[in-house]
């Protein structure tokens, strides 16, 4: 199951970058991982010795076997480490993936995880220029070939990595690196858009551009069912009913598009590959609802919406209520889809971002939540969630910088922690990896 949000990267697989102010750098030299000796001017606010110390942005994971691969900036070192914890968050090897990088406010770090191994990339500077590159790992922590510069917004399927190529000429390439390391060739082309949506299904891959009053879709490696290009969001017609976002996510080899307008029609399309019609949920979204995250399964297509609850706070207090809408895929227009309320956040507690999965059968909803920054505390005071199907929701407490979902299996869930060995909020913290429920 993979989700595409937004142009660029994948959001549930990067770390929840809060509100810093800068970087979690520190400033003194830190031990390495399983692989690499510690330094001899290591102090008190370096990360311990057999964890990979961290600061942000870094990102998270789960492979196939399993364990859990986490990736982020070292800054003591200038390098992009990673590394490879078991279910319980033992570390069994740690590498550097990239050298002579740094920080930037827009910097971003992603890790894609397959059964060969793993990419790891980085959006940021290196060697004083701004690059996106690519590099490839096995299983056990080496490097394969030289760092390959990619497209903004890559996404994978079961076997490949895919990113699109801008070339002379206003078109992209879809390029498509193999996880056996073989070569990047090209699957196609796009014309329209120059920074073209990526979405990943098991095989197939979703390509969609943004015209100036359309989208339109693309599936690749081209089924023999599916005829060129096809206008997959069309103009709004001449009501004032424009379109205020469009989400998506895939289920296997299926596409799930919810689009909501401006007066608040929120509508469900999926290509399997061929595109089905337009169906609208029940209930409107209201002026302040927010869509956060849109998922699948395959019974269901799933909508998280948030909105503020000022109502049920004292004067100036706020909170937030959390829905999940949810649609039968594959149905006709006439069915019913449900609407469940999730949870009710308490007045003074801000939340974060949102993730999505599915334990076996059973659909999960997580987000981070927010701790008041008193004394330099660390920005999330943990997470909280909610099992579809279930009566109540559980909330983990794991104070940290940053947050990354990694990934779900028929077992449990799995988030990493970017935590703090001291109380120093510049020092290098390290990974810590939380498993659900």
């Amino acid at each position: 199951m993979r989700r595409m949000r937004s142009r660029g990267w994948l959001a549930a697989s990067l770390g929840v970058l809060a509100s810093l102010g800068g970087c979690k750098c520190g400033d003194q030299p830190v031990a390495g991982g399983a692989d690499a000796a510690p330094s001899s001017s290591a102090s008190s606010s370096s990360a311990p010795v057999g964890t990979l110390p961290l600061s942000l942005p870094f990102a998270a994971s789960r492979g196939p076997d399993g364990d859990v691969y986490v990736a982020g900036l070292v800054a003591s070192r200038n390098v992009i480490g990673v590394a490879r914890f078991d279910k319980k968050g033992t570390m069994s090897w740690s590498a550097d993936a990239l050298t002579d990088v740094a920080w930037t406010p827009d910097a971003e770090v992603r890790v894609l995880a397959a059964e060969a191994g793993l990419t790891v990339s980085w959006r940021g500077t290196r060697s004083n220029a701004l690059v996106r590159l690519l590099v490839a790992i096995d299983k056990s922590g080496k490097i394969i070939g030289d760092p390959q510069p990619i497209g903004v917004g890559a996404c994978a399927t079961d076997d490949a990595v895919v990113w699109p190529e801008s070339r002379d000429g206003g078109a992209s390439d879809i390029m498509r690196r193999p996880f056996a390391w073989t070569p990047a060739v090209s699957i196609g082309s796009v014309t329209r858009d120059l920074d073209p949506l990526l979405a990943c299904g098991s095989h197939r891959v979703f390509v969609l551009e943004e015209g100036d009053e359309d989208v339109g879709l693309s599936v690749m490696p081209a089924d023999k069912d599916v005829k060129g290009p096809a206008p997959l969001i069309a103009a709004s017609p001449n009501d004032g009913d424009d379109e205020r976002e469009h989400d998506e996510f895939t289920v296997g080899d299926g596409l799930g598009v919810v689009r909501a307008t401006t007066r608040g029609k929120l509508m469900l399309r999926e290509a399997t590959p061929n595109l089905s019609g337009w169906r609208s949920f029940s209930k409107p979204l209201a002026e302040d609802d927010d869509v956060v995250a849109v998922d699948g399964d395959a019974t269901w297509a799933y909508v998280v919406i948030t909105r503020d609850a000022i109502d049920r706070c004292d004067a100036g207090g706020t909170a937030t209520d959390i829905r999940l809408v949810r649609a039968k895929r594959g149905a006709g227009k006439e069915a019913k889809d449900e609407d469940l309320l999730l949870a009710n956040e308490p007045c003074g507690l801000d939340v974060g971002a949102f993730w999505t999965g599915s334990i076996g059968a059973r659909f999960v909803v997580a987000w981070t939540e927010l701790a008041p920054r008193v004394g330099g505390a660390p920005p999330i005071g943990g997470f909280a969630y909610r099992i579809v199907g279930e009566p109540d929701v559980k909330h983990v407490a794991q104070p940290a910088d940053g947050m990354s979902f990694a990934g779900c299996d028929d077992v449990a869930c799995y988030a990493v922690a970017l935590a703090r060995t001291d109380t120093d909020a510049m020092a290098p913290g390290v990974a810590r990896v939380v498993s659900f429920p």
